[in-house]
């Protein structure tokens, strides 16, 4: 997402949203938090450090946090995997509609949630 995006459809689902500058701005934020993540939004192409490497190094910290991989590459829905880290596919453009898809899949329970939401698409 660019600089300046709306996060207004986070905040009114109830989550917190913490953005990054960058892959390793990511992984710094996480680590300052690193039991508070119920869910972590990353893109794939980041700066820096790359969503695909801030992902799996944050599994290898928390495996069992669901992780949300927004993409403008031509990947299916489904979860994927990748060097060990299961993510769900959330395509761009997105809509309301399919953000809420994505995180109700993503997501086990509800309640205060952290989302680490990359400003850069």
């Amino acid at each position: 997402m660019a600089r300046g995006t709306d996060y207004t459809p986070l905040e009114e689902a109830g989550f917190q949203v913490i953005a990054a500058h960058d892959g390793k701005h990511a992984l710094e934020i996480f680590q300052r938090h690193i039991n508070e993540w119920k869910l972590v939004i990353l893109d794939i192409v980041m700066p820096k450090t790359g969503g695909l490497s801030a992902a799996k190094r944050m599994s290898q910290m928390r495996p069992e946090l669901p992780i949300v991989m927004m993409t403008g590459y031509n990947l299916n829905e489904s979860p994927q995997k990748h060097e060990e880290v299961k993510w769900h596919v959330l395509s761009k453009p997105w809509n309301v509609n399919s953000l809420n898809t994505v995180l109700e899949r993503a997501l086990k329970t509800d309640g205060d949630n952290l989302c680490l939401f990359p400003p850069y698409t």
